[in-house]
């Protein structure tokens, strides 16, 4: 039987330091990826990368 997992893409996490245009870069070359955490060095979560824009 077929889980979610089995779907799902991870996109690798970006550190606070990268800048805006590296994320759209990435976005623009990943188009499957929907968002992208921003992580500090022990990878928690701090924010993250939409690849829609807010409401």
């Amino acid at each position: 039987m077929a889980r979610i997992r089995d779907f799902v893409v991870s996109a690798a996490p970006v550190g606070p330091d990268v800048s805006g245009s590296v994320v759209f870069d990435r976005f623009q070359n990943e188009p499957n990826t929907l968002a992208i955490a921003v992580v500090d060095a022990d990878l928690r979560p701090l924010a993250w990368w939409s690849a829609t824009p807010s409401p």
